[in-house]
C-alpha cells in the first residue's frame, strides 16, 4: 500500500483493497518498508544526515538557515528540519549501477535437481527443508558485493556459488562460500579439482536467527571476504585464483528453513567498510556538529 501519514500516535495507510484510510497505532508498528523494485539510481548531490535523536536520513539539501533545512527527499517529499536536531551532515555515495535488485519473482531464477526446494513468497525466497539450489545470472563483474538479509529457523546452513556459470547447481567451477552454524568456509573449484582456502570461526552468528549478509569479491585481486551486519568475519587471499568463470549466483541448503531477500548485486571500490567507523562518528562528542 501507500503511506498516508505518520505521527507519533498513529500511521495512516491506503490500500485498494479497503475504502478509505487505514489507521495504526504508531506503538503497535514494528517497522515500514518503503522500498520498491526498481533497480536503484544514481541521485546527484544528496547527503546523509545524522539526527541527535540517532536517525539517519537521506536526500537533497534544498535550503537551510541559522534555524531551519529543507531537505528533499524520494521517500517523503519535502521535510523541515530544526537546525538544532542535526548532528551530521556527509555526502552520500551514489549507486552508479545495480548488476541485479531482487528478488522478484521465481521464474527468474534456475531451480536445482529438486524443483520443490524453493517458493517465492512476499517479496522473498524461502528454501525449504528439502535439499535443493536456486541460482541465475546477476552479470556479476570481477570486482562486487553482493548483499543480502538471510534468516533461518534452527541452525544457518548455506552456500552460496560465486563466479558460477552453471545456475542449477552450486558444484560447478567457481568460488563455493558455505556459512554452516557459527562458522565460514571458502572453496574453490576448476573443472578438475577443488580447493579449501580455509575455514573461520563466525561468533556473531550465535543466538541468532537473521542476519544482513555482505559478500565483496574481487576475481582480479583474488580475494573473498564476508561480512554480518557490518562485522568482517573473514578476508581469504586465493594464491591461485578461478581459471574458469561465470557471472552467475548460486544458493545451495539442505538444512532447516532459509529466508533470503533485498538481495542486491552492486559495485565494490576494493575497500572493506563496516558499520563501527560510522558509528564512532555519531556519537564522538554530543555537543559538537560535524560536516
Amino acid at each position: 500500500g501507500t503511506l498516508e501519514s505518520l505521527s507519533p500516535e498513529e500511521l495512516v495507510w491506503q490500500h485498494g483493497d479497503v475504502e478509505g484510510s487505514v489507521h495504526f497505532a504508531a506503538k503497535n508498528v514494528m517497522g515500514v518498508d518503503l522500498r520498491t523494485a526498481p533497480p536503484l539510481r544514481a541521485v546527484a548531490d544528496q547527503v546523509t544526515l545524522g539526527l541527535t535523536n540517532g536517525d539517519t536520513l537521506r536526500g537533497k539539501i534544498v535550503s537551510m538557515d541559522a534555524t531551519t533545512m529543507l531537505l528533499d527527499t524520494v521517500y517523503a517529499g519535502r521535510l523541515t528540519l530544526k537546525s538544532q536536531m542535526l548532528a551530521s551532515m556527509r555526502p552520500s555515495k551514489p549507486v552508479a549501477s545495480v548488476y541485479y535488485s531482487g528478488p522478484n519473482s521465481l521464474e527468474e531464477w534456475t531451480k536445482g535437481n529438486s524443483k520443490e526446494a524453493w517458493e517465492f513468497r512476499k517479496g522473498a525466497l524461502y528454501a525449504k527443508q528439502n535439499n535443493g539450489s536456486l541460482g541465475r545470472d546477476v552479470k556479476l563483474p570481477d570486482r562486487a558485493r553482493i548483499e543480502f538479509d538471510l534468516a533461518w529457523k534452527g541452525q544457518v546452513y548455506l552456500t552460496m556459488g560465486l563466479f558460477a556459470s552453471k545456475f542449477d547447481t552450486y558444484h560447478g567451477p567457481g568460488y563455493q562460500l558455505g556459512i554452516q552454524g557459527n562458522y565460514v568456509s571458502l572453496n574453490r573449484r576448476s573443472k578438475n579439482s577443488s580447493n579449501g582456502l580455509g575455514g573461520h570461526h563466525a561468533p556473531v552468528l550465535a543466538g541468532k536467527r537473521k542476519a544482513r549478509v555482505s559478500v565483496c569479491v574481487d576475481r582480479k585481486g583474488k580475494t573473498v571476504a564476508i561480512l554480518m551486519d557490518g562485522t568482517l568475519i573473514r578476508q581469504w587471499a586465493d594464491p591461485v585464483g578461478l581459471e574458469d568463470a561465470g557471472t552467475g549466483l548460486v544458493f545451495y541448503t539442505n538444512r532447516n528453513q532459509h529466508r533470503i531477500r533485498n538481495i542486491q548485486v552492486l559495485p565494490w571500490d576494493g575497500k572493506i567498510s563496516t558499520g563501527g567507523d560510522e558509528e564512532e562518528e555519531e556519537n564522538s562528542g554530543a555537543e559538537e556538529d560535524q560536516i
